[in-house]
């Protein structure tokens, strides 16, 4: 069994259904945060090698290493059985967080068309798998970009380690 993870938008998913919505329904807010910047008709999502908080803070502080502020992460992690469940298709491709491990783990959903979306964000949403990640960002950010030089220091993130005085 793979494990998946994909950061969301904790708004979009942690307040209560509207009373409207039917409940076998997602949101549209909900479809907008799993298709943001959606060009190729994917999903990008990373491969965990396992499910420890290490692997998890290191893909957490990876996302907010390409950003321009340090922020609390928050994310689903599903298995393989959730993705067969809403027949969605992955490819393996090399991702951009300039985390070479990190970038290895990343995956594309692919062939992504309307009704897989939104089977795919009701499987989300009935998961119970958000998880949100606050401590630990800035120590492995501090390990990342000082001792082992995994990427750059993206200014900004640089900055606010600075104030902090944690580089």
């Amino acid at each position: 069994m793979t494990l998946y993870f994909r950061r969301i938008e904790p708004e979009y998913w942690l307040d209560d259904p509207p009373a409207w919505l039917d409940p076998d329904d997602v949101e549209g807010r909900q479809i907008s945060d799993l298709s943001y910047r959606m060009k190729t008709n994917t999903i990008s999502v990373y491969a965990l090698p396992d499910a420890g908080a290490s692997t998890l803070t290191r893909v957490c502080a990876a996302m907010v290493a390409t950003r321009q502020r340090v922020e609390d992460i928050t994310y689903f992690v599903f298995d393989d059985a959730l993705l067969q469940r809403a027949s969605v298709q992955i490819d393996k491709t090399v991702g951009a967080t300039g985390d070479p491990a990190v970038d290895e783990w990343h995956r594309d959903l692919v062939r992504i068309a309307g009704t897989s979306l939104v089977r795919l964000a009701r499987e989300l949403r009935n998961c119970d798998a958000l998880r949100t990640l606050k401590e630990d960002i800035e120590s492995e950010l501090v390990f990342a970009l000082g001792t082992e030089k995994r990427y750059p220091h993206p200014p900004q993130i640089a900055a606010h380690l600075r104030k902090k005085a944690l580089i």
